[in-house]
């Protein structure tokens, strides 16, 4: 019983010393200066090169891959708005994704943000992620400001391959009915959609697994 007891005590304060790590990171990340930097490079809609050779992602957004309609505009538009400028950088929750790339939110020298741009002109799709909450709502009403004017992008994503879809309230993503992804939603986060446009007017993105 004593030795339950102090295994229970050490893994108490085990989980509360990795909680507490956790809430000062987000506190570390929020409370920090915003930074700048030149931009030296172009990679695609959504990624840039900094001065340092640095790697940016645009936080929230997803912009057509080379392959994909659309790619060769949205890499104009972005190339436009800040090739060789300087830009300043602000920051969610997390700052880095998995590939070691800085996530943020880009700022032209007259202060335009570049990822409400990009959705406002119909270059991008919202693509959001739980931490990603500073400008969701700014965000999705650029987005469906460009899905009711159906402009770039959204004159061809729009069409529809299904007769409805489902969407994960927790994930922001929205599936094909016979999505394995889909399929496993949890009922309390399940959200129907009779169209992709709903889809998009509420700031869901298409799962990259089923392609809806």
């Amino acid at each position: 019983m004593i030795y339950n007891s102090f295994f229970k005590k050490i893994l108490f304060l085990s989980i509360t010393l990795l909680l507490l790590s956790y809430i000062l990171r987000l506190i570390s990340v929020h409370s920090e200066e915003e930074e700048k930097s030149y931009v030296i490079k172009i990679i695609d809609g959504d990624t840039i090169k900094l001065k340092g050779n640095k790697t940016v992602r645009y936080l929230g957004i997803n912009t057509p891959e080379r392959d994909e309609y659309y790619y060769n505009e949205a890499k104009s538009f972005n190339k436009k708005m800040v090739e060789g400028k300087q830009v300043t950088l602000r920051f969610d929750a997390v700052k880095y994704d998995d590939y070691n790339r800085i996530l943020a939110y880009v700022y032209t020298p007259d202060g335009k943000c570049v990822n409400i741009e990009m959705l406002k002109n119909g270059y991008a799709f919202m693509y959001p992620h739980p931490f990603e909450t500073l400008l969701f709502n700014k965000m999705l009403e650029a987005q469906r400001s460009a899905v009711n004017n159906q402009a770039g992008i959204f004159k061809r994503i729009l069409k529809d391959t299904c007769s409805s879809y489902k969407g994960s309230k927790k994930g922001f993503r929205f599936h094909r009915p016979e999505c394995q992804w889909g399929k496993n939603i949890h009922k309390k986060n399940l959200v129907t959609f009779h169209a992709k446009k709903e889809a998009f007017l509420e700031g869901f993105a298409p799962c990259r697994r089923c392609n809806p």
